[in-house]
């Protein structure tokens, strides 16, 4: 199995890397403290999972030329492996808001089929509601209202770290309200309008959800101005023609 120093030898010879993806690599959730960090001067973009960023960029002096970061939150479901959403949010306040003055485009790679997502992406929203910074999610030591302290992040990209959209599109009922709560697009929309100054929202969804997703975006981000659905060219919110399917706002559960 790979180990941390396995990385950062490989890392320390080559520090003119601009791109790096770290993933499907032995690292514990807490990497010994003593492990040195390895000096990665021209690191422009960076994929990885939380434990690397922690690692990796646990200095803010560190790679001064990112630009952007990519957080991985889980693996593709299975009964022997959770999502530590503890550890992603830890990550959101430690590592990228001190950044996020410095970078362009900041992407979360999620769980689509995670049946603890809805609840964490809730779990934002109550919170950030509710206006208090100490509130604590229901993940042992994580703290919420993180989102709204991204003020700088302009640009903001979720995707899926499964075959399924984030948005559950290849299920034909997925974009509708059940009786249980919201639907997961409500709850992205709304979790994206959590980055108060959010101009341009990448989202992983097919096109015929195209039509719901702007009027969502309209309804719960309306600070966002571009909306790029999978491959697809921006589409400009301000132009696009209005469908009439309104996502409305659901009352979520403290």
């Amino acid at each position: 199995m790979v180990q941390p120093s396995d990385i950062l030898h490989f890392l320390s010879r080559h520090p003119s890397i601009r791109t790096l993806l770290l993933k499907g690599i032995h690292l514990s959730p807490s990497p010994p403290s003593s492990l040195p960090k390895p000096t990665l001067p021209s690191l422009e973009q960076v994929v990885a999972y939380p434990a690397y960023l922690q690692w990796l960029l646990c200095d803010e002096n560190q790679c001064p030329e990112l630009k952007e970061i990519t957080l991985l939150t889980g693996f593709r479901r299975s009964l022997f492996r959770r999502t530590r959403y503890d550890l992603l949010d830890r990550a959101l306040e430690d590592v990228l808001l001190p950044r996020s003055h410095k970078l362009k485009n900041i992407g979360l790679r999620l769980p689509s089929d995670d049946l603890s997502l809805d609840a964490w992406l809730k779990s934002h929203i109550v919170s950030s509601a509710a206006g208090d910074p100490n509130t604590q999610s229901s993940l042992p030591g994580t703290s919420k209202h993180i989102l709204p302290r991204f003020v700088h992040t302009k640009h903001l990209r979720l995707d899926s770290m499964s075959v399924w959209d984030i948005v559950n599109s290849s299920d034909p009922k997925s974009d509708s309200r059940t009786q249980t709560g919201p639907s997961r697009l409500e709850l992205i929309a709304r979790f994206a309008g959590l980055f108060p100054n959010l101009e341009y929202l990448e989202i992983s969804a097919e096109d015929d959800l195209i039509p719901r997703m702007v009027d969502a975006v309209r309804q719960h981000c309306p600070q966002v101005k571009k909306l790029k659905v999978r491959y697809g060219p921006p589409i400009d919110i301000g132009h696009f023609a209005q469908s009439g399917n309104v996502v409305k706002a659901s009352k979520l559960k403290r």
